[in-house]
């Protein structure tokens, strides 16, 4: 690779663009300047809309749903922001297509759970909005799930993969927790 690119080194002049040239030929071997833009809200809105081409038959208007956060897929007890923010918008969707019961509380992003009003008093929700995600070397795989909460059965299921962006990996970052074992 040196051969190919002293050419452009030697051509540099001062001592100055030379260490800008190497900068630059570092920062875009390492991908640096291929960022993937992803629209988190539009991937959300688009699955949403999928899912409900899915669900409209299956779940009435004024059915209550619970959006859940995504679970990691090798742990689903764990959740980062990146499955607070998926769960979040397909909800927020859901809503706009006319599911007015769609329950938020458990998804508001950052702890903030006063952006959504705490669920008045239902017996047991009609279906759940859950799932999980799998970060990848360049990929997130996103699998959404609406189930029915009392028979279990899977009603809506779509699966999708994004480019995994820098801002999707700090999003799918989880804070480190240290469990002890008892022996």
């Amino acid at each position: 690779m040196l051969l190919a690119i002293l050419p452009v080194l030697s051509s540099c002049g001062s001592i100055f663009a030379y260490k800008a040239t190497v900068a630059t030929l570092i920062a875009t071997s390492h991908g640096v300047f291929q960022d993937p833009k992803v629209n988190l809200k539009n991937k959300n809105y688009a699955a949403a809309d999928f899912m409900y081409q899915e669900i409209k038959d299956k779940i009435p208007l004024g059915s209550v749903i619970v959006a859940k956060p995504l679970g990691e897929a090798d742990n689903s007890n764990i959740t980062s922001p990146f499955g607070l923010y998926i769960s979040e918008g397909v909800g927020q969707r859901f809503q706009s297509l006319g599911y007015k019961n769609v329950i938020l509380y458990d998804v508001a992003p950052y702890g903030n759970r006063s952006l959504y009003p705490k669920p008045v008093s239902y017996n047991f929700p009609d279906y759940i909005l859950n799932g999980s995600y799998a970060v990848k070397a360049k990929t997130v795989d996103v699998y959404l799930r609406i189930i029915d909460a009392r028979s279990k059965e899977v009603v809506g299921t779509f699966d999708y993969a994004m480019p995994l962006s820098r801002e999707i990996r700090k999003m799918s970052e989880n804070e480190t927790r240290i469990f002890r074992i008892k022996k």
